[in-house]
């Protein structure tokens, strides 16, 4: 399963496999950096910066669902 969380703009793919988490790949939005937090297992986590702004988007994995946080 795989799925897109945003926030603010900023989006990220996570794909569920075998009870475990992975990063597929962010989407910025626009003079936005990411920085990935964790990348896999129960949680993902990037922060997307544009020098005096952050965006979080955290997906835990929970009861074996994906749960933005």
């Amino acid at each position: 399963m795989t799925q897109t969380f945003s926030s603010g703009g900023c989006s990220i793919t996570v794909r569920l496999q075998n009870g475990s988490l992975s990063l597929i790949s962010t989407s910025p939005a626009s003079g936005y950096m990411p920085d990935v937090k964790k990348a896999g297992g129960t949680r993902v986590e990037v922060r997307f910066d544009n020098g005096s702004n952050t965006i979080d988007i955290r997906v835990d994995l929970v009861n074996g669902q994906m749960q933005q946080h």
